[in-house]
């Protein structure tokens, strides 16, 4: 069904989707929108992180990288990550180097499996993600988390969980809010940008983007 959420977007050309897990049903504002794939932006780092565990990369027991030492654009950066920590300062070089340890060929394998947008990594591979060639419309981030939120490929479930939960942004007694934002553009003008996630209630799921 459609939503009228105008009033929300006024000065900006953009979509929401939200999918009704408990239901099986999508409302979705702007819906021509919903299907034109963009840049994941950072919201790739979900993807990047499960990746990484299921290669052993990273385990769910220790996410830790250590800091280079390299000046980066955010006082953040400069110390040592976890995933969580990573997710929540979304760290570029955490994922990058996720990403170079990873390994393309396993990546682009990974990225098929899910079948997450035009699942195309041909870009460079510290930046593929980021106005590049790795392209996602809002419809299919939903149907992506939907199938994270279910574990619909078989991954451990433990590496699932991981990912799950560095990205918890709220817990109050009957609601859980998840989610990872994503920016395009540059220093000076941003051209885009993401909010997916989803919500835990005792009665349903939600996943939107």
């Amino acid at each position: 069904r459609p939503l009228d959420l105008e009033e929300y977007f006024s000065g900006y050309d953009g979509s929401f989707v939200l999918y009704d897990m408990g239901n099986d049903t999508y409302r979705i504002y702007n819906e021509a929108k919903s299907r034109q794939r963009i840049s994941p932006a950072s919201t790739y780092k979900i993807c990047s992180a499960l990746f990484a565990l299921d290669a052993g990369v990273i385990r769910p027991d220790d996410t830790t990288a250590l800091w280079d030492g390299n000046d980066y654009p955010f006082a953040s950066w400069e110390q040592d990550q976890d995933l969580t920590s990573a997710m929540t300062n979304s760290v570029n070089w955490y994922f990058q180097d996720l990403d170079r340890q990873t390994g393309r060929s396993r990546l682009a394998a990974d990225y098929r499996k899910v079948s997450y947008g035009n699942a195309d990594i041909s870009g460079s591979l510290s930046g593929y993600w980021m106005d590049s060639t790795l392209q996602i419309s809002p419809l299919e981030q939903t149907v992506f988390l939907k199938d994270f939120y279910n574990n619909s490929w078989g991954f451990d479930q433990a590496d699932i969980d991981t990912v799950k939960n560095a990205i918890l942004l709220n817990d109050s007694d009957n609601c859980r809010l998840y989610g990872k934002t994503g920016t395009s553009g540059s220093k000076d003008r941003e051209t885009g940008g993401w909010f997916v996630g989803f919500i835990e209630q005792p009665q349903n799921t939600w996943c939107f983007a």
